[in-house]
């Protein structure tokens, strides 16, 4: 069992649960995935095996088992899984697997204008990367996306320091 091919599975269930259980064909999906890089469990095997229209109460049950079996800590309620989500995001940016701009696109798509704090700042940055690409290519200088992209990493630091 890889701690990659765990925590890869683990964010999936966060994202399945955070969007309230809707797709369960994504941690379908997820279950073949994990047990192709190694992961094994009856069940598992089981969740993997499921159909794509299998009862949203079948999913649910058949993954609690999945992380009773494997020890996995899945966060339960809104707000520990958006802690959760944006934590693996924010170590993405900084372990450089995600552009500081897709990761302030996916805070705004997740969370939109109603917050607060550094998160604040990182869902208006994704509106300052958008306003980059409006603009003729001329009127910023790789400078100042450079600087937002530094900004965005500052902001993924705070966000990561910040107690649970």
């Amino acid at each position: 069992m890889t701690d990659d091919a765990r925590n890869t599975f683990l964010e999936a269930l966060a994202q399945w649960a955070w969007q309230g259980h809707r797709h369960g064909q994504d941690v379908v999906d997820a279950a073949c995935d994990a047990l192709v890089a190694g992961l094994d469990s009856p069940a598992l095997r089981d969740l993997a095996g499921l159909y794509r229209d299998a009862p949203r109460e079948v999913v649910q049950l058949t993954v609690a088992d999945v992380v009773a079996e494997l020890g996995l800590d899945l966060p339960v309620g809104r707000d520990a899984l958006s802690r959760h989500l944006l934590g693996r995001q924010a170590e993405a940016v900084l372990a450089g697997r995600l552009s500081p701009r897709t990761f302030a696109t996916w805070a705004l798509r997740h969370f939109g204008y109603d917050v607060s704090g550094d998160l604040q700042g990182l869902v208006l940055a994704a509106d300052e990367y958008e306003s980059h690409t409006w603009h003729r290519i001329g009127d910023f200088p790789n400078a100042s996306l450079a600087v937002l992209d530094d900004d965005v990493r500052r902001i993924a630091h705070a966000l990561l320091a910040e107690p649970s």
